[in-house]
């Protein structure tokens, strides 16, 4: 389970919500903000943390030294990441770097960010192409969780990403679209993780 702490832990203290989070079982903590994730670094907090939206490609490397999963999900994103990799991000096993954590945004239907279902491959590719090792995970998030129906179409969007990422022979990682809501109403899948937050 990945707990959502932005927005200052939703006003109830960002520190504070991680670690109940992180004592509750949480595996991922999840932030909107490059400053939130580096806040939950300089309190101590080494666990896993995905921040929902790309980050700019001047803090990049930064990003990465902080071992924070990251999201790429528009060609901005893949280009910024990929000139990344190809300089200096890529995995080195000799040196004992893995590079980074990178998340595949698709956009199932919220239209405010992420790929189109039939480009997770080619996106994918150019990551991999850069020297990527993995992605660490593959995502999206639902429009309107309250509404089954929307819901439905927004699975199948996603579904077929996953396809298109399957038939490339491309593993997408860590697979998570339910949020709070969706998880409340019972409409979407589960997949590897879910994302609690309000």
């Amino acid at each position: 389970m990945g707990v959502v702490v932005k927005a200052d832990g939703y006003g109830t203290g960002m520190v504070a919500a991680a670690r109940a989070a992180l004592r509750g079982g949480a595996s991922t903590l999840l932030v909107a903000t490059l400053d939130e994730a580096f806040g939950l670094r300089a309190a101590g907090l080494t666990a896993r943390i995905l921040v929902l939206y790309p980050v700019p490609p001047v803090v990049l490397p930064a990003a990465v030294a902080a071992r924070l999963d990251l999201v790429v999900a528009d060609d901005g994103s893949v280009e910024a990441m990929a000139a990344l990799l190809s300089s200096s991000g890529a995995a080195d096993a000799r040196s004992g770097n893995p590079g980074p954590r990178v998340h595949l945004g698709i956009d199932s239907g919220m239209g405010r960010g992420g790929i189109a279902p039939e480009h997770a491959a080619a996106a994918a590719h150019r990551l991999l192409g850069a020297g990527l090792g993995a992605l660490a995970g593959t995502w999206s998030h639902l429009a309107t969780p309250e509404d089954p129906v929307s819901v439905a179409g927004q699975v199948e969007r996603f579904e077929a990403a996953l396809t298109v990422l399957a038939e490339a022979g491309i593993d997408p990682g860590i697979r998570h679209l339910d949020a709070t809501v969706g998880l409340l109403g019972g409409a979407c899948p589960t997949y590897d993780m879910v994302r609690v937050g309000l």
